[in-house]
């Protein structure tokens, strides 16, 4: 069989393919990222606490660290609740409430169903929390991430508000 027959014989090329074509109808086939707002939270989570590399750990343990500079400290804090007990939609709330902002401002915390949500950008502090109740102490937070820098010097306040422009690659959380 020569090259031209080959080619005129369009069914026997297309029976011996591998894979599949975008127009097969015997199934369904969904081309889609499969990561959730979920997973981008605990990406944010995981850039957060890789963001302070010249800073000296003076403390960490099971949901927060703090990392010492020259003048100052920074807390993070974080925790996050198991996939599936909050419901994805909550967690795309915080993140899309959490990059309308611009520092320095914090935001009037909202209710999403029985969820509670309030996000800041503050200068010195930065925080998304959800809870399922206004006003809820830490026992009760479902997923939380909060950064806060704090001079070493209590009576000294004006380097507090210049974390967003000047620690290492921070640049807020995304």
């Amino acid at each position: 069989m020569n090259w031209f027959n080959i080619l005129k014989d369009a069914k026997t090329m297309q029976g011996q393919r591998q894979g599949f074509r975008l127009d097969d109808k015997d199934e369904d086939y969904v081309l889609e990222d499969e990561s959730d707002c979920y997973d981008e939270f605990v990406a944010m989570t995981e850039r957060v606490m890789a963001s302070f590399p010249n800073g000296s750990k003076i403390q960490e343990n099971r949901s927060s660290v703090e990392f010492e500079y020259d003048e100052f400290i920074i807390g993070v804090k974080y925790y996050i609740e198991e996939k599936g007990k909050i419901p994805d939609e909550v967690y795309c709330a915080a993140i899309e409430e959490f990059k309308k902002l611009r520092p320095p401002s914090g935001n009037i915390p909202f209710h999403l169903g029985k969820y509670f949500i309030r996000c800041d950008k503050k200068g010195n502090f930065y925080n998304i929390l959800i809870t399922e109740r206004e006003g809820a102490n830490i026992d009760h937070v479902l997923s939380n991430m909060q950064v806060i820098l704090s001079n070493k010097d209590p009576d000294s306040r004006e380097n507090e508000y210049k974390l967003h422009l000047e620690f290492d690659n921070w640049r807020g959380f995304f």
